[in-house]
């Protein structure tokens, strides 16, 4: 399942495919540092390396990694309006009764 926003976006499944292996795909050092950034959040219950920190200092500021924060947040409270497809539509309350939050960009 894709959200509504993300194809928006330009998330195609080449994309995805890249995002899948990312340490060995075309994807930017910048780009590589988020999806580890993500993955110590996700998969190591918010561990990171110093390694990992102080390449993350390099490619972001502070303002940037809390919006990487932020989004991870939202990503994750997300999931259950992707799994139903109920992430984006404008008629959303007529649909299925159900009213959704704006969320800041």
């Amino acid at each position: 399942m894709r959200s509504a926003v993300a194809q928006r976006e330009g998330l195609d499944e080449s994309m995805v495919a890249m995002i899948r292996d990312y340490e060995k795909s075309s994807l930017s050092e910048r780009h590589k540092v988020a999806l580890r950034l993500v993955d110590a959040f996700v998969l190591n219950f918010g561990t990171v390396s110093d390694e990992l920190g102080r390449a993350a200092n390099e490619y972001f500021t502070p303002a940037e990694l809390l919006d990487i924060a932020m989004k991870l947040f939202r990503s994750s409270t997300n999931k259950t309006r992707v799994a139903l497809a109920i992430d984006d539509p404008a008629d959303i309350e007529e649909r299925v009764g159900v009213r959704t939050l704006d969320y800041p960009a």
